[in-house]
């Protein structure tokens, strides 16, 4: 969707702003654990921008979502944030953009009616290589309660 200035919304859907669903982290509704490693992939070459992924137990309905405009956490969202994982700068590893952070220790909890968690990417600097209908794919690995 263009390039983008440094804290913008980096969505999986260009016109679409949505939240990444990351399903079943939690064991069951309401669960618990710790999360170990986070991973993002772009299918745009040569990106080079770090990037910050929020995450909530709830999915946040006021907070920015649109891809490419500046990230902004809505007041009524804030009870729902678990918390921020920072990647490095992304690098290019061939047909792909990469980076992960393993040193997340990050504890969860579901909200009690869900066992998935959902999240907002955020461009900590401006980045100019991304590419019209690339792919974003973001991993949380962790450990269940």
């Amino acid at each position: 969707a263009g390039n983008y200035a440094a804290l913008d919304v980096f969505s999986e859907h260009a016109t679409t702003g949505h939240a990444f669903v990351f399903a079943d982290v939690g064991r069951v509704n309401g669960g618990s654990g710790i999360i170990t490693r986070a991973v993002i992939t772009a299918s745009a070459q040569a990106m080079t921008a770090r990037v910050r992924l929020w995450l909530f137990h709830t999915l946040p309905t006021g907070s920015m979502l649109n891809d490419n405009e500046a990230f902004s956490l809505d007041a009524d969202d804030r009870t729902k944030v678990i918390d921020y994982i920072d990647f490095p700068a992304l690098s290019d590893q061939g047909e792909v953009s990469y980076a992960s952070n393993s040193s997340v220790r990050l504890c969860f909890d579901c909200a009690s009616a869900d066992n998935d968690l959902y999240g907002i990417a955020q461009f900590l600097d401006a980045e100019t290589n991304e590419a019209a209908g690339m792919t974003v794919t973001i991993e949380l690995h962790s450990v269940q309660d």
